[in-house]
């Protein structure tokens, strides 16, 4: 009993010396703080602090940004947030702000930019009034713009430079099983005749990278089988989707190349495309989604 009672004193009095070393060191950093004045500034979250002291500033969490083109023509908004570290206004909260740099340089000029904005009354949160024209902008090609903010209606502004990045994207989702319609010209005199044919030709792949299973939607088999093409006979062609605009370039079985080009409905997913041969064959190709 005597020794447990010896162990328990030496181990109260350990943790009597780590609270009183707690307690000193709290009560420097409160007198330092006191001292010295020091303001704690979150500006990295949106807040909803007292009405004295508040903070603007641009979010520097989310500065990688896709920009998803679905048609030609099509402009977004670049999407980098202003928020504000304040209590919900009843008016709006006005700010000015400023390019001051991009990657490659003429990002800035083909931006368009109202170098004034606002968050609406009621929110805490908006985006920069920046407009991308996603035409101007190569598909898949990261850009980056600097963007800093010089003042707004808050007692404070972070003035810091925010280097945001977007690249433009568009969606394809072309594989699939089609019913083909065909129509083409042989300038061969074994088939002299326009020849018009439906078919079954799939497509596989993605990302924009595809493959079709007969690029001529059997025009080759109806044509030259007098020259040995065969069902087995490898018409495929490799293809690109990039924002609805198809093209491809392959080679085919009589050792020319096939040089193709088109268009999907982004309503329908119909694919229209043309291809000619290096002997001057031609079709059009309508492949409708089954």
């Amino acid at each position: 009993m005597r020794a447990t009672s010896l162990k328990q004193l030496k181990k109260d009095l350990k943790n009597m010396k780590k609270l009183l070393y707690i307690g000193i060191f709290f009560s420097i950093f409160l007198c330092s703080c006191q001292e010295d004045d020091v303001d704690i500034f979150p500006v990295t979250t949106v807040t909803d602090t007292a009405e004295d002291f508040e903070v603007l500033a641009l979010n520097a969490r989310n500065t990688n940004l896709v920009l998803v083109k679905t048609t030609m023509g099509e402009t977004a908004n670049l999407g980098a947030e202003v928020y504000a570290g304040s209590a919900v206004k009843s008016s709006d909260i006005n700010y000015t702000y400023e390019i001051v740099g991009s990657n490659p340089s003429d990002v800035a000029g083909k931006l368009q930019a109202q170098l004034s904005g606002s968050i609406p009354s009621g929110s805490l949160i908006s985006m920069l009034p920046i407009t991308v024209n996603l035409d101007d902008f190569e598909v898949a090609a990261p850009q980056q713009v600097t963007l800093k903010l010089n003042s707004s209606d808050l007692s404070v502004t972070d003035m810091d430079e925010v280097t945001f990045s977007f690249t433009v994207v568009c969606p394809s989702d072309l594989a699939g099983t089609y019913t083909s319609t065909t129509t083409g010209q042989s300038t061969d005199g074994c088939c002299p005749n326009e020849t018009t044919l439906t078919n079954t030709v799939t497509v596989t792949g993605a990302d924009g990278a595809y493959t079709v299973s007969d690029f001529s939607a059997g025009l080759y088999l109806e044509w030259y089988s007098v020259y040995g093409v065969t069902p087995d006979t490898n018409v495929s062609g490799s293809i690109s989707d990039v924002c609805g605009e198809v093209s491809g370039s392959f080679g085919e079985p009589f050792g020319s190349t096939i040089n193709l080009t088109g268009s999907v409905d982004s309503g329908t997913g119909v694919i229209t495309y043309t291809w000619m041969n290096g002997f001057g064959d031609t079709g059009t190709v309508i492949l409708t989604p089954m």
